[in-house]
């Protein structure tokens, strides 16, 4: 690729998810970091789940409905580097995508899995394999979220020397206090286990809950943060199983509140169906607190070692009641684990992202080479 001067971002909101990353390589970048977002402000689902819109610095924003402004920016493509994500999921990014090759320039996307499940997988993996076959000759660079991203795209037919690892990755946290009912709940000697998770079906609550009742050590106490429509009758299950006196329903925290949280447990849990990526796993390994998690997420591609966590079959209750049975086994979590989790870890934050995103995109044949010998770049 020929020297670059500027990258341009094309996303849906400006995500909490992103931002950190973005700032990062702008920080690190010689050239100009750019992003057009089609929504300003955050989704008021998100909003609900404690998100707050996030600060960008260094990075140029624009807003998507500025037509003239984007058609100047295509002209410029000899020395631009535009990256679409998730451009057949969102209609807006999908018009600029499409323009974009109306030009006849080539682009990188970013891209989760498309969940696979029900009757709506069907669709989209129909789809999927017809967006290929229209503009798979148009896409330079697949930065693709997690190894269940990859797979999607390889089973979409696309070549694999276009496919990256990728996912989401943030940076380390200042954490706020957290209230002192809560600190005295964490202080106690059972083992704190932690979901952070909205309350619907594809979080898969019921898995978790069915999976700890059968965990023959009762000393553990099960922190739920996040709301959603099923919480009543996750409440309700929790009661028929008898363990209401280990679980406690925290409703929706803000993310730094979360943060602070998942420093003082002693793992986390996400038992997800389908998450294309899942960047509770970033926060809790960022925090030094291992995470057990369906394999099924993206970012279970993230834990690879013992320390980190452990990967379970998706939608096996007995393989996570096994899972969750070793790791309490384990006792709680040291002072000494948690800093070296945490010290692993900083290969996972949005600097070190930066620069391998940088590295993929200029010397793309060796880092390709690279992960052949070494696997995907943010394993832990």
């Amino acid at each position: 690729m020929s020297q670059l001067s500027r990258i341009v971002f094309w996303q849906n909101i400006v995500s909490p998810h992103q931002t950190d990353f973005l700032n990062a390589l702008a920080k690190i970048f010689q050239g100009e970091v750019h992003l057009w977002v089609e929504q300003a402000g955050l989704p008021s689902r998100r909003a609900i789940m404690g998100w707050h819109v996030p600060e960008l610095c260094g990075v140029h924003l624009h807003d998507c409905h500025h037509s003239h402004s984007c058609h100047h920016l295509m002209s410029q493509a000899a020395d631009t580097f535009h990256v679409f994500s998730n451009p057949f999921g969102f209609k807006g990014i999908r018009k600029h995508f499409y323009q974009a090759v109306r030009t006849g320039m080539t682009a990188g996307i970013m891209s989760e899995a498309g969940d696979p499940l029900n009757v709506g997988g069907t669709i989209r993996k129909f789809r999927h394999q017809i967006y290929r076959k229209l503009f798979e000759k148009h896409i330079r660079f697949i930065f693709a979220a997690g190894d269940i991203g990859r797979q999607w795209f390889i089973d979409g037919g696309y070549p694999t020397k276009k496919i990256f690892d990728w996912g989401y990755f943030i940076q380390s946290e200042t954490h706020n206090e957290l209230p002192r009912q809560i600190c005295n709940s964490l202080n106690s000697p059972n083992i704190n286990i932690v979901i952070v998770a909205s309350q619907i079906s594809r979080k898969a609550y019921p898995w978790v809950l069915n999976a700890l009742n059968r965990v023959t050590q009762k000393n553990w106490h099960l922190h739920i943060i996040g709301d959603g429509p099923q919480r009543q009758a996750n409440k309700r299950l929790v009661q028929s199983l008898g363990i209401s006196s280990h679980v406690t329903f925290h409703g929706a925290l803000d993310n730094l509140t979360v943060r602070a949280f998942l420093k003082r447990a002693d793992f986390s849990l996400l038992a997800s169906h389908h998450d294309g990526w899942g960047v509770v796993v970033n926060e809790s390994l960022l925090a030094g607190t291992p995470v057990i998690c369906s394999n099924a997420c993206g970012a279970s591609a993230m834990i690879k070692s013992s320390l980190a966590g452990q990967v379970f079959q998706a939608g096996a209750t007995g393989s996570l009641a096994t899972c969750i049975e070793q790791q309490i086994r384990k006792g709680k979590l040291s002072n000494e684990s948690r800093q070296t989790l945490v010290d692993k870890s900083s290969r996972i934050n949005a600097t070190s992202a930066a620069r391998t995103f940088l590295q993929m995109i200029e010397e793309p044949m060796a880092y390709l080479l690279q992960r052949e010998q070494e696997g995907p770049w943010y394993r832990i």
